[in-house]
């Protein structure tokens, strides 16, 4: 009988296996962060600082680069969510070749005799290519749903684009903020109006 098709074992303590499932998902964390940093009350400190040391300009121009650049990642991310989905239709396809695989192995394993008393006797001959064919199989199904375990799936994209879109929102807020003029400054204490003492 062949070997069982079955994931690769876990090594405890080891590192997680980085998948396109996993960069994904920390991408939409990282971006998620972003965005509550740029949403956070201390910004405005920030924004006050920008102002005073003059840079808005240059800020401003690299949130707008920002900005565009996370746009087009969200819409890149969008050509592929369809084709994610049609990877269930392959686990599909995967599941359904172990069960042909573990048949076709069961006979390159059964003897001869086994065979003569099914009247196959003739597949003696194809025992050694049939038993090739089985590992090779297993090791084609085995990869393909490693592979698929480690994709994303469509929500996971949806979940990233969502959180990229809140980034590029709070970039825009940040930027409107940016544009304002100072404050003026407190009057100083013993000054009067006019600034005559």
């Amino acid at each position: 009988m062949p070997a069982a098709v079955t994931a690769p074992a876990v090594v405890p303590g080891a590192p997680p296996k980085v998948t396109a499932a996993s960069i994904v998902n920390r991408l939409a964390d990282l971006f998620t962060a972003i965005d509550a940093l740029l949403n956070d009350k201390a910004i405005a400190d920030v924004i006050l600082l920008i102002k005073k040391v003059g840079i808005q300009g240059a800020v401003t121009t690299g949130c707008t680069a920002l900005g565009t650049g996370l746009q087009g990642f969200r819409d890149f991310l969008e050509t592929i969510k369809e084709p994610l989905d049609q990877t269930e239709a392959l686990a599909g396809l995967i599941g359904l070749m172990q069960p042909l695989l573990r048949g076709v192995g069961r006979l390159a394993t059964a003897s001869i005799d086994e065979l003569r008393s099914l009247g196959l006797a003739e597949l003696g001959k194809a025992v050694g290519p049939a038993k090739t064919v089985v590992d090779i199989g297993n090791k084609v199904v085995g990869a393909g749903r490693d592979l698929i375990a480690g994709l994303p799936h469509a929500k996971d994209i949806t979940d990233l684009q969502t959180s990229l879109a809140s980034v590029v929102a709070s970039l825009n807020k940040f930027k409107i903020e940016l544009a304002k003029p100072l404050p003026p400054p407190p009057p100083r204490q013993g000054a009067l109006p006019g600034g005559v003492l």
